[in-house]
């Protein structure tokens, strides 16, 4: 059993682009579909996605599933960005965090965002 789940680990690690760099500090974003929205905290990004982190307690709503196209409003990295608000795909779940897929990369190198990031917290 614990082969398997570490197996699963190191696929999804595999499938990543990109390094993901924590954010020590809580950064908050919002999160929609629709009409619908939760309040998440960044807990890692990279260039091309980012993890989100559900409050404590709370679970995910209905309309969060994977594939899901999302918007991230209140993004703290617009200056970044092509397009605001933000656009992004549910890549995975689980049950206090998910994973996104911003479909416009951020216009920074590794070195660039590692610089923005520490900057963030």
């Amino acid at each position: 059993m614990g082969n398997q789940i570490e197996n699963r680990v190191l696929e999804k690690a595999d499938r990543r682009q990109e390094e993901r760099m924590p954010l020590d500090t809580p950064v908050f974003v919002l999160l929609q579909h629709g009409e619908e929205s939760i309040t998440c905290m960044l807990g890692d990004i990279s260039i091309g996605g980012a993890r989100m982190r559900l409050s404590p307690g709370m679970t995910a709503p209905e309309w969060l599933v994977q594939g899901r196209d999302v918007t991230i409003d209140e993004w703290p990295f617009t200056e970044f960005t092509d397009a605001y608000p933000f656009k992004a795909q549910v890549v995975w779940i689980d049950a206090h965090s998910c994973g996104v897929q911003f479909q416009s990369r951020l216009n920074l190198n590794r070195d660039q965002l590692a610089e923005v990031v520490e900057a963030a917290i």
